[in-house]
């Protein structure tokens, strides 16, 4: 938990979150789950993510190489690494992740926010 008592971000929540949307379109089949089928999908979605293995990743960023890690489970994949203090998740089918580059965004990609 951080200070204010919210969960730390870490593989097995992008895991779970990304798997819970990935296999279906929104608005369709949507149903509100249990809290003992969303505690079951977090366990066993935490031991595929304990039990796989980790490799060293280089992921550019803003055309700059940023060492990482990626864990693949379950048939997606997560990479996590540390830009400029910020811990930072890429989750996805591990095809996409193949060729992975990122760019921070500008003033003028956010200003019709």
């Amino acid at each position: 938990m951080n200070p204010r008592g919210l969960p730390v971000e870490d593989a097995s929540i992008q895991m779970v979150n990304f798997l819970a949307r990935a296999d279906r379109p929104l608005g369709h089949g949507l149903t509100a789950p249990s809290r003992a089928s969303s505690r079951t999908g977090f366990d066993q979605v935490r031991v595929a993510v304990n039990g796989a293995a980790v490799q060293e990743v280089e992921v550019a960023i803003d055309g700059e190489g940023v060492r990482g890690t990626r864990m693949d489970a379950l048939d997606a994949a997560v990479v996590e690494l540390a830009w400029h203090g910020q811990a930072v998740f890429v989750t996805g089918w591990p095809d996409a992740l193949q060729t992975l580059a990122l760019r921070a965004a500008t003033p003028a990609d956010v200003a019709h926010l």
